[in-house]
């Protein structure tokens, strides 16, 4: 099972795969040979636990993929489950109002330190495709060194579970960074890699020479943070795409920029007057 999820996810998808699918196993007998209904009494058990909608998608996203790996692995011919959907819904609404500053954004691209000063340049190029290309932190993870086109000053962008592939324009400051990373400071985590037999292509390492991760992009950002100042690569992602609409360029040049792969995802992202009105008033009220 392990194996199986290690060759086709992240390590910290696999983890939370692992997990799941271990808590299922553990409070469900006879998974091995359950159909749909006992699938479907599984998951209505846990929503009378008061289980939120976006972990009922999760717990069911991570029993698909056990039945996948039993068929895949010869020991089911069937998947119960495959085209079960809930209709429970997800809070997916975007809340402008708590998004950041740009002077926040300016601050983390122009204050940023590493623990460690030969990291220095790596964290720059992180954070430079978080706030300038307002990258996912799974996409920033997964680039290739052959993404980046420095004489072009582009970077391609792969298509994600939830993002369209694309090739953004970089910023003048950040095709020198990027030169200076991949020519100088990148030798140093390919020489860990190789020692680790890990492989050689990645743009981005963690410290260690492995693949980088999510959780160790979340902890470069915010080093030397209080707890509650920290912040969130998807709400810098979501600042950044909030301030493009704001600006009033085309909804359809956004969503393209953004990898969206559909307009409503983008269209969340336009202020109404309403929130115009209330954020004024909080901002300036001398009582607010």
């Amino acid at each position: 099972m392990q194996d199986y999820l290690a060759e086709r996810y992240r390590s910290s998808t696999a983890k939370v795969y692992g997990n799941q699918i271990e808590r299922y196993r553990r409070e469900r007998e006879h998974t091995e040979t359950a159909g749909y209904a006992e699938v479907l009494d599984y998951i209505a058990e846990l929503r009378g636990r008061g289980m939120s909608a976006k972990s009922l998608h999760r717990q069911l996203d991570s029993i698909k993929v056990y039945y996948s790996y039993m068929q895949a692995s010869g020991q089911r011919t069937d998947h119960p489950c495959r085209t079960l959907v809930l209709a429970d819904a997800q809070d997916r609404q975007i809340r402008l109002g708590e998004l950041y500053s740009r002077e926040q954004l300016a601050e983390l691209a122009e204050g940023y330190k590493a623990a460690n000063p030969l990291n220095q340049r790596r964290g720059e190029v992180i954070i430079g495709l978080l706030i300038n290309q307002a990258l996912t932190a799974g996409e920033v993870t997964r680039l290739r060194v052959g993404d980046v086109n420095l004489e072009a000053g582009t970077v391609y962008v792969g298509a994600g579970g939830k993002t369209a592939q694309r090739t953004l324009a970089l910023k003048a400051s950040q095709v020198l960074t990027l030169w200076r990373y991949v020519e100088e400071n990148r030798s140093r985590y390919l020489e860990l890699a190789s020692a680790k037999n890990e492989r050689d292509d990645w743009l981005l390492y963690d410290t260690r020479g492995g693949q980088l991760s999510g959780g160790e992009l979340n902890r470069l950002i915010n080093q030397g943070r209080s707890k509650a100042d920290r912040l969130r690569p998807q709400k810098i992602r979501q600042t950044v795409i909030a301030e493009l609409v704001a600006a009033g360029h085309d909804i359809r040049i956004v969503q393209a920029f953004a990898g969206h792969r559909r307009s409503s995802a983008t269209e969340q992202y336009k202020r109404t007057g309403l929130e115009e009105l209330a954020e004024a008033v909080v901002k300036h009220h001398p009582r607010g």
